[in-house]
């Protein structure tokens, strides 16, 4: 029926009944792909309502049929990203779901970039909407954006604490991400371009010191970004220095764009030499 529907209108409803079975069915094979219900909802021209409709719903199957959870979260983080083109009361209505897509984020071990999340209107509200789970997160999340680990602590063992327990978020499992993203920071403060030159290292002192840790442990904070994608570097354990090669960015800013827009014509120049160079050496041959 859906594939013989000669109407988007027709479409969009049986997506709806689609979804509704799914969840009702409670298997994740009925689930429909997220890249084919959001190329559908963009070819059919949903308005922005009901395309939050159908993404919500798309969640509930989700959710109901037992989805692995990165899947789960990757609805969630899209219902999100459309409530950003639905009025305040769509936004408040998904405040569980919002709270949830959040939390997810922060549970991640590999999501570090979460300025993009933060910035997202159903987000930027949680602040004001009163609900303790909802307080917490939007606490959470602009620590994790632009805080360091004495900002975790400090939320942790104040009146957020019972919230953030309520949400399944793990304090360690925090800790360790918010030491990951405090190198992180560290290497953009002193690197000069998007990504450093292997000339940017770090002391064994200097990783222990933004990382809140002894630096007995500093090997190990280095070790933990290394394998969760958040650092590429090398260790030199008997001079107990880091050579840095790439980090991830916590903000990505105008200073961010405008050295990656220098690095990329940099690449593009270089690009341009060779084919010259390859041209010029077919010209000889011929």
């Amino acid at each position: 029926l859906y594939a013989r529907s000669p109407e988007p209108a027709w479409r969009y409803e049986l997506l709806l009944a689609i979804l509704r079975f799914a969840k009702a069915a409670r298997h994740p094979q009925a689930v429909p792909s997220l890249a084919l219900v959001k190329a559908a909802l963009g070819d059919w021209g949903v308005e922005p309502a009901r395309r939050v409709a159908a993404i919500d719903a798309a969640c509930d199957a989700a959710e109901a049929a037992g989805t692995p959870e990165p899947l789960c979260q990757a609805w969630r983080e899209l219902l999100v990203e459309e409530l950003d083109g639905a009025d305040d009361a769509a936004r408040a209505a998904r405040t569980p779901r919002t709270v949830a897509a959040v939390a997810g984020a922060l549970a991640a071990e590999g999501t570090f970039e979460l300025d993009a999340l933060a910035k997202r209107k159903a987000v930027a509200r949680l602040a004001q909407d009163g609900s303790p789970e909802a307080a917490a997160v939007s606490e959470l999340l602009g620590i994790f954006v632009s805080g360091g680990p004495a900002d975790l602590e400090q939320c942790l063992a104040g009146p957020r604490a019972g919230a953030v327990a309520g949400l399944g978020l793990e304090p360690e499992a925090l800790r360790a991400k918010m030491r990951v993203l405090a190198v992180a920071s560290l290497c953009q403060r002193l690197s000069k371009g998007p990504a450093p030159g292997p000339a940017l290292k770090l002391t064994f002192a200097q990783v222990a010191e933004a990382a809140g840790v002894p630096e007995s442990e500093a090997e190990h904070v280095v070790v933990d970004a290394v394998g969760k994608g958040a650092l590429r570097a090398k260790v030199d354990e008997p001079g107990k220095t880091v050579e840095v090669a790439g980090f991830v960015h916590r903000e990505f800013g105008p200073e961010q764009w405008r050295q990656l827009h220098d690095t990329l014509g940099e690449w593009r120049a270089s690009v341009s030499k060779l084919l010259e160079v390859l041209a010029s050496a077919e010209a000889v041959k011929v």
